[in-house]
């Protein structure tokens, strides 16, 4: 959930109208009866109460933990009939990834309304949950949902933002981003997140320090906020941060990944 955010955007109407939901006692009795035969899920007296375990900060174990809890509330809402509640946990358990997704987008191109980002961000996350690629999925599975709803949403968004650009064109406005490639439209913590995928297929990135990288780094998240997300010293992960920085420099500078783009994002 978005700990201590005050916005009143309709991502966050949403997870407040979901947690309201998921806390009555009717939800808790039909989560507890849907569950009472998977020992995984039984563990949780209540919807709210899986959420929170899958939200808590990553350790080394509980990222399988988490995979295993994720599949099983998957496969649940993928049934011929599944009771609406799986879907409201899937809704609630990603709102920030939304959320996030969703600011990125207002924030890179100016000309959307949040609220029309906000309603097709929440569409290809529900497209998402259907893919191919995610009912394979059994490890990672938090971060391939949303690595495909940002590379979707940012697609859907610099195709938007050239539409916006050919309705200007005809009123004699010119717009660059008209003549600019796809390839150069996408912004840098984009290309970022393409270049950390390379590097953690190629072993040269683990989980955690990638999620670290990407809080630090996409999400702008502060060092003393890390420090008490990992419980270690602020000083301890900016120095981490900074090692990982500098190994990921280096291998853009070789060119090991054939990925040259990359270098200026990580210049000093």
């Amino acid at each position: 959930m978005i700990a201590g955010s005050s916005c009143s955007c309709l991502i966050c109407r949403l997870e407040k109208g979901l947690i309201r939901a998921l806390e009555e006692d009717r939800a808790c009795a039909d989560y507890r009866s849907l569950v009472c035969l998977q020992t995984e899920l039984s563990r949780f007296s209540s919807p709210v109460a899986l959420i929170r375990e899958l939200h808590s900060p990553p350790t080394y174990d509980h990222n399988s933990g988490v995979d295993l809890l994720l599949a099983q509330v998957l496969r649940e809402n993928a049934r011929g009939d599944p009771h609406p509640i799986w879907l409201q946990i899937l809704l609630l358990l990603f709102i920030p990834t939304i959320h996030r997704t969703t600011t990125q987008i207002v924030i890179s191109f100016s000309t959307l309304a949040r609220d029309d980002v906000s309603q097709h961000v929440l569409t290809m996350f529900l497209e998402t949950l259907t893919s191919r690629d995610l009912k394979a999925r059994s490890s990672h599975i938090a971060f391939t949902v949303a690595r495909a709803l940002r590379r979707r949403a940012f697609r859907w968004a610099i195709q938007e933002s050239r539409g916006y650009a050919r309705d200007n064109l005809d009123d004699g406005i010119t717009n660059a981003s008209e003549r600019v490639p796809l390839e150069d439209a996408i912004t840098p913590h984009v290309l970022l997140s393409e270049y950390l995928d390379a590097c953690q297929r190629a072993g040269l990135l683990s989980v955690q320090d990638r999620a670290l990288l990407i809080a630090f780094k996409i999400e702008g998240v502060p060092y003393a906020e890390l420090a008490r997300r990992n419980g270690h010293t602020a000083i301890a992960i900016k120095r981490r941060v900074q090692r990982i920085m500098e190994r990921l420099r280096r291998i853009a500078m070789t060119n090991a990944l054939d990925l040259p783009k990359q270098l200026e994002l990580f210049t000093e």
